[in-house]
């Protein structure tokens, strides 16, 4: 599958001290939980949660996907 920008876990590697900041982990972290619950809501149970699996859409794109 052809992701439409970087990982998470690239960020992450790429960021300072390999860590996000606070404010952008909780940030990210319930914008993850909130797909995750509408997966759910619809039936779809992901089985493989992890950094790698969620992408940050390049800048250059104005909408907002969720898949």
């Amino acid at each position: 599958m052809t992701l439409v920008g970087k990982s998470l876990q690239e960020l992450r590697n790429e960021a300072p001290m390999k860590k996000f900041s606070m404010g952008t982990a909780i940030s990210v972290g319930r914008q993850c939980l909130e797909a995750l619950e509408d997966l759910h809501n619809v039936g779809i149970l992901h089985r493989d949660i992890k950094p790698g699996n969620y992408t940050i859409g390049r800048k250059e794109m104005n909408e907002l996907r969720k898949v």
